[in-house]
Order: C-alpha cells, then sequence, then structure tokens
C-alpha cells in the first residue's frame, strides 16, 4: 500500500510511532465468573475485570445489567473512576449515546496521557453523515486506535444510546492503551511528546470525509474554499505573523478543491493545475510524507508541496475552477515534514526552521 495516495488526515489524532506498534489485541484480561449476566454479550472479559476494581457500578455484586444503557452522569462516574481525572456531565440524568460516550472516554485519556500529536488516516464509517461533527474527531482516533470497533457493516452507530456492555469494553481498551503509554514514556524519559487537544474545539466544522482511496492532505479541519478562493489554516497564518519581515520561504501542502469536494493528488486536474502553477515560477511540485492508517500500519501518501514567499501565500494566483487550502504537511508521528534549508515547515519554536 506503499507509494499511494491516500486519504484525508487530521491532527485531532495522538500517539507516538512506538506506541502505535503495540497492538490493543494482545490485551488478555483472566475472566471470572463473578458477573453472572454476560450470557451473550461481547467483550466479558474487560466487563469482569472493570467491575472487580468497581468502575462499573452493577445493580449487584455478581449483576451488571449489561444490556441496560446509562446516563451521562454514570458515564461520567465510570469514567473518573477509570482514569483518575475529572469527567463532568452536561446533562446527569439524560442518556448517553455512543458517539458522546467515545469523545468522554478520547478526553479523558488525553488528560491523563498527556499524549504526543500524530496525524492518522481517516478510517471509513459508513454511517459517519449521522456524527456529530464535535465528535467526529475523538472517534476517529478511537477506531484507527483500536478502542472502539465498527459493527460488521462498518457502522458506528453514533446516536445509539451507549449500554452498560459496550461502555466497558470501550473504557477497558482505552484504559489498556493509558498504561502501555506510560510504559513506552518509562523506557523514554527523553520522549516528552507534545500536548494536543483531541477535540477540534476551535476548528470549523470539517467537510465528509472521503473513503481510504483518496490522496489529498488536511491536517486541520476547515470549510472548504469555494471556487477560485484560497485560506489559509491557522497555523499558516501564526507562521506568516511569526516570521512576518524576514527574507523565508515557507513549505506548504496546498488542498484543491473543485465545487467544494477535494481532489485526489494524482487526478488529471491535480496534475494540470500544478503545471499551470509551475508555469507561473511557483516552486510547486508532488511531495510524499509518511503517515498511519487502520492498525497503526505506516504507509506513505502524497500531497501538493511548495516553497513560496509571504507575497507569493498573499497573491497566490488562483485558477476560477479550483479552491486553494494553504497548510502545513507532517508526518504520522506529528512532525513537520523536512523542506529546505532555512524553509519554514511550521510553528512553535526554531524548531521548525529547516536546517
Amino acid at each position: 500500500m506503499n507509494n499511494k495516495n491516500k486519504n484525508k488526515k487530521i491532527v485531532t489524532s495522538i500517539l507516538s510511532a512506538s506506541i502505535l506498534s503495540l497492538s490493543l489485541g494482545s490485551m488478555s484480561f483472566a475472566a471470572t465468573s463473578s458477573v453472572q449476566d454476560l450470557k451473550g454479550v461481547t467483550g466479558q472479559e474487560p466487563i469482569v475485570k472493570l467491575h472487580a476494581q468497581s468502575t462499573t457500578n452493577g445493580v449487584s455484586n455478581t449483576t451488571i445489567a449489561s444490556s441496560k444503557t446509562l446516563t451521562q452522569a454514570q458515564a461520567s462516574q465510570m469514567i473518573e473512576k477509570a482514569f483518575q481525572v475529572k469527567s463532568k456531565a452536561a446533562n446527569p440524568n439524560q442518556k448517553i449515546s455512543r458517539e458522546r460516550y467515545i469523545d468522554e472516554v478520547m478526553t479523558a485519556l488525553e488528560t491523563a496521557g498527556n499524549m504526543p500529536a500524530i496525524d492518522v488516516i481517516t478510517p471509513h464509517i459508513k454511517d459517519m453523515k449521522k456524527l456529530n461533527p464535535s465528535f467526529l474527531g475523538s472517534v476517529q482516533v478511537a477506531i484507527v486506535l483500536g478502542i472502539v470497533k465498527l459493527d460488521h457493516n462498518q457502522n458506528l452507530n453514533p446516536k445509539k444510546e451507549i449500554t452498560r456492555a459496550e461502555a466497558n469494553v470501550i473504557l477497558n481498551n482505552a484504559v489498556g492503551y493509558l498504561k502501555k503509554i506510560k510504559s513506552d514514556k518509562a523506557a523514554k524519559p527523553k520522549d516528552k511528546g507534545v500536548r494536543i487537544d483531541v477535540l477540534p474545539h476551535e476548528k470549523k466544522v470539517p467537510q465528509p470525509q472521503k473513503n481510504q482511496n483518496s490522496g489529498d492532505m488536511v491536517s486541520e479541519s476547515y470549510a472548504a474554499p469555494s471556487n477560485g478562493e484560497k485560506l489559509y489554516v491557522r497555523t499558516v497564518k501564526m507562521a506568516l505573523d511569526q516570521y512576518a519581515g524576514q527574507d523565508v520561504k515557507y513549505f506548504v501542502a496546498i488542498d484543491l478543491f473543485s465545487n467544494g469536494t477535494p481532489l485526489e493528488t494524482n487526478s488529471k486536474e491535480v496534475q494540470a493545475e500544478v503545471k499551470r502553477l509551475q508555469g507561473l515560477n511557483y516552486d510547486v511540485n508532488v511531495a510524499k510524507a509518511w503517515t498511519y492508517e487502520g492498525n497503526a500500519q505506516k504507509v506513505d501518501y502524497t500531497y501538493v508541496g511548495a516553497y513560496l514567499t509571504a507575497d507569493q501565500l498573499e497573491h497566490f494566483k488562483v485558477s476560477t475552477n479550483y479552491g486553494y487550502a494553504f497548510q502545513f504537511a507532517s508526518n504520522g508521528d506529528g512532525s513537520p515534514v523536512e523542506g529546505k534549508a532555512g524553509s519554514i515547515t511550521g510553528v512553535s519554536d526554531n524548531s521548525n526552521l529547516a536546517d
């Protein structure tokens, strides 16, 4: 699958490459017969484990009402016990949906683990249009990391009220992942990582994602630009401010859209537009980086990359046939893609100034 164009990426993702290489599938817990109402329930072992740790509040010492749904208050209580973090319920007595529960678990996981950023390839979710955009990032990361599984039809059923059994399985997977993170950090104390927010709270509503055969790159969520328009994601704007007045070039990725639809890097339209831009003396070409897709597989992806001055970015000569989004390219571990010497590849400190 290497060297093929890949799906849109999101930076709402977490965890380092070394952590991702650890498979959740290897976790095994010894189930006991202490919980008696689990006949026919998937994921019995994690349910028993959490019940024994008093993370799950059952209706008795031997039953947990696994098919019953949870209120937001009950879910928050479970998450607090599991991660030792605060988890406030917006509507305590209201039943909690699958998407909201996943979001709360992933937010607690990020807080408890203080995890570094990576980019991941968007998993295919058949019923993704039903998802609340505010929860999309958390759900996508949870699926890629194996914390959440889709059903046999590749549906998430985001609006469905989550059952105690489902909640326990997801929570156990997340707790197991947290333990692996802490183990990895103990082994590599110098690997500090980068603190991020799992959720795209400050980002515009993302456009519907494409399937795994698309090749465009998106590091931040934004509304697709209309034909003849251009936009700069937040980090590019910050870099322009940070290096204002300096004689530098910015190494940026350019996402192309046609009538709001993202175009694949290897499409005829994108290839023709790259040639047009080269004819206008822009230093632009197809570039390559790497990322992760499902099951932590490391893969290459291609994108349109360009070295542009601040003036070229500001007065970029767009075509009325396409919309343009400018952002910084990154690899799967969140590191900026290496550019030419002296080029700007991101913002923060001087670490994003290419040697």
